[in-house]
């Protein structure tokens, strides 16, 4: 099955979006006719044009999907790549150009989802990642720089991608992998499983070797 759709971004840009069932085939993979909304064809718009999704706006933040200007931004984490490695972060991700560009075109067009940036929504600051690894079930990773933790900025991010994952993902299961002995990490994973069950989300804890 294979279907192609023109979408209008804005007043002056638009795109056609190709629509199929069989991998790498489209711009949009879907399983069926039934999981194509207007939604999914908007979002692969914007990302064939190189624009960033919205994940989700905050009281305080902005999530949003990565995009190649976001390289420049990056520095200031890379002060820090020791932790990001501890987090499980893929920081290649954020030192080559050409690594970030190629995650951007395949991640979010195959799975829709992927490693989201973490912004200020005041000053449009960059300070941190969030989002899922595929799996089964998906995995959420995080990270906050040094500068901006115990302001409770992960929990707030985590609660809006657990809701958009359950609204726009359809996530029944969510793991969290945690360092052995993090116990801030371990405290964040009690307020997120209370989120979790909320939405409702099943959460499940791994220690991280």
């Amino acid at each position: 099955m294979k279907r192609c759709y023109y979408v209008r971004v804005g007043e002056e840009t638009g795109c056609p979006v190709t629509v199929s069932d069989e991998p790498w085939q489209g711009d949009l993979a879907v399983t069926d006719a039934s999981a194509i909304t207007a939604d999914r064809i908007f979002a692969a718009a914007r990302r064939k044009l190189g624009l960033p999704l919205l994940i989700a706006e905050t009281e305080r933040l902005i999530l949003r999907e990565l995009w190649a200007e976001d390289q420049k931004r990056f520095a200031g984490l890379l002060t820090e790549e020791a932790e990001l490695q501890k987090a499980g972060m893929n920081t290649e991700l954020l030192r080559d150009q050409t690594c970030l560009e190629a995650y951007i075109r395949t991640q979010y067009r195959f799975f829709e989802y992927g490693l989201w940036g973490v912004f200020l929504r005041e000053s449009r600051e960059l300070i941190g990642l969030i989002g899922f690894s595929p799996g089964n079930p998906p995995e959420l990773g995080y990270y906050i720089s040094q500068k901006y933790r115990r302001r409770g900025y992960a929990l707030e991010a985590g609660r809006a991608v657990f809701c958009y994952a359950k609204r726009e993902l359809s996530f029944g299961q969510i793991a969290l992998r945690i360092e052995r002995g993090n116990t801030a990490s371990l405290a964040l994973a009690e307020a997120l499983s209370h989120i979790a069950l909320a939405i409702p989300v099943d959460l499940s804890l791994k220690v991280r070797q």
